[in-house]
C-alpha cells in the first residue's frame, strides 16, 4: 500500500513538474522594463503613450534620429542598447490618430483651400505624412502649413482633422510594379531598370505611393534600397505605411 501511495505520489510530481515546465516555455518573454516613472517619455510631454513608441518605431526605421537623452529615455531595460526589447514595453494606441471612432467625433470632408500642407497643389498621401509627423512632434508646422491642416478651424490639430486627410487603402502591396499583387524579385528588377532607365514603365500618379517607399514623394534608389530590404525581412514596415488607411 505504500508503495502503491508513494508511487503516485512521484507521478502526480512529475505531472506538475512538467505543466510547470509547458507553462514556462510557453510563456511570454517579458521586459522588466524600469518602474520609477523616469523612463520611456521620449518626446518629453510627460507621459509614455503611443507618440513615444512611434518615435522609436520611425527611429528603427530609419526616419527619425533620436538625441542622447531621448535614446536614454528609450533604453527601458537599461541594457545600454535600445532595441526592440525596448519598443515592446511602449503603449502601441496613439490615441490622437488611431483611436477607433468615439461619439461625438466629428467627421468633415476638406474644404477647397485647405489641406494642402505641402503646397503642391493637391491633397495626398504626402500632406498625411506631414499631419502626422506635426501630430507627433516630429515636425514644426510653418503658420500657412498650420492653417492647410487645420481642417475644421478650430485653431487645434487633432484627429478631427487627421480623419480628413486621404489614406492609402488597405490592402496595398507595396513595391508592386507589375500589379501582380505581390512584392517579388520581378517587381525590384523592374524598379531597377526604371532607375537605371532601361524600362518603359512609369509610376502611375494616382498610385505612385506603390513606389515611394520613405513617403517623401520622390522615386529613387532609397525607395528600391528599402524596398528590396522590406522583401528580404530586413524590415518590418515602411514608412508610407503609416498612411495606410484603418
Amino acid at each position: 500500500m505504500k508503495k502503491l501511495f508513494s508511487r503516485r505520489l512521484c507521478f502526480l510530481s512529475a505531472v506538475v513538474f512538467l505543466l510547470s515546465v509547458a507553462f514556462f516555455i510557453s510563456a511570454p518573454f517579458t521586459v522588466f522594463a524600469d518602474s520609477s516613472g523616469s523612463k520611456g517619455d521620449i518626446n518629453g510631454d510627460g507621459v509614455i503613450d503611443g507618440a513615444d513608441f512611434e518615435l522609436l518605431r520611425y527611429y528603427f526605421l530609419g526616419m527619425r534620429k533620436l538625441s542622447e537623452s531621448q535614446l536614454e529615455q528609450a533604453d527601458i531595460n537599461n541594457d545600454g542598447v535600445v532595441d526592440i526589447e525596448d519598443l515592446n514595453y511602449f503603449p502601441r494606441v496613439l490615441p490622437v490618430v488611431y483611436d477607433i471612432p468615439t461619439p461625438g467625433l466629428i467627421w468633415v470632408e476638406i474644404p477647397e483651400g485647405k489641406g494642402d500642407i505641402n503646397d503642391d497643389g493637391v491633397v495626398d498621401y504626402l500632406d498625411t505624412v506631414l499631419f502626422k509627423e506635426a501630430l507627433l512632434g516630429m515636425r514644426k508646422l510653418s503658420e500657412s502649413q498650420f492653417e492647410q491642416a487645420d481642417i475644421n478651424n478650430d485653431g487645434e490639430l487633432d484627429r478631427n482633422d487627421f480623419e480628413a486627410f486621404p489614406r492609402i487603402p488597405r490592402g496595398t502591396v507595396f513595391g508592386d510594379i507589375n500589379n501582380s499583387d505581390t512584392l517579388d524579385s520581378f517587381d525590384l528588377a523592374l524598379f531597377k531598370a526604371y532607375l537605371l532607365g532601361m524600362a518603359e514603365i512609369e509610376p502611375d500618379p494616382q498610385k505612385k505611393y506603390i513606389w515611394d517607399a520613405n513617403a517623401d514623394g520622390n522615386i529613387n534608389s532609397i525607395d528600391y534600397a528599402m524596398l528590396k530590404r522590406y522583401f528580404l525581412g530586413i524590415l518590418i514596415e515602411l514608412p508610407i505605411q503609416m498612411c495606410v488607411e484603418i
